[in-house]
């Protein structure tokens, strides 16, 4: 009886770890656009970074911020159940919100993944404290897709 429990036990674990397969993995990033810091003050786009630049969203209970060393691109998480998502970015003693407005559309990925929502972006406004201005570079937000969806303008 122990031989058959353990049989089953080890069939069952190739099984689950068989069944996780990269296609479990494709829902990263899915609801997150990409954000890039630039310099408002250079001619052309030179990218820039804030150290000590802490994010928070608004209605969330969490903060991150960027490392110390200071970074220039980061993932910022859409809302599903809404459509419109907030942030308030911390420098120093300087604060600015960010609202960004979308629209969701259901897609189809695959058996094992499911359906995703495809993101595209309507509006971005936003307060002048140190952030000059945003550009929507790419306002889709799609499955699969690494694309930088929008550049924002630093003092």
């Amino acid at each position: 009886m122990n031989r058959l429990l353990w049989t089953f036990t080890i069939l069952g674990l190739i099984l689950i770890f068989n069944h996780c397969s990269s296609d479990d993995m494709c829902l990263s990033y899915q609801h997150s656009m990409e954000v890039r810091l630039y310099s408002s003050t250079s001619k052309t786009d030179k990218d820039t970074a804030l150290i000590g630049l802490e994010i928070i969203g608004v209605g969330q209970d969490s903060a991150w911020t960027t490392d110390t060393f200071g970074q220039n691109k980061f993932f910022l998480p859409l809302n599903f159940n809404t459509d419109t998502t907030s942030w308030v970015f911390k420098h120093k003693t300087r604060r600015d919100t960010i609202d960004v407005i979308y629209r969701k559309e259901l897609n189809f990925v695959s058996g094992n993944c499911g359906f995703s929502q495809d993101i595209t972006i309507d509006t971005i406004t936003h307060s002048i404290s140190f952030i000059d201005s945003i550009d929507v570079a790419y306002p889709s937000i799609k499955y699969g897709e690494n694309v930088e969806n929008v550049k924002i303008y630093i003092y």
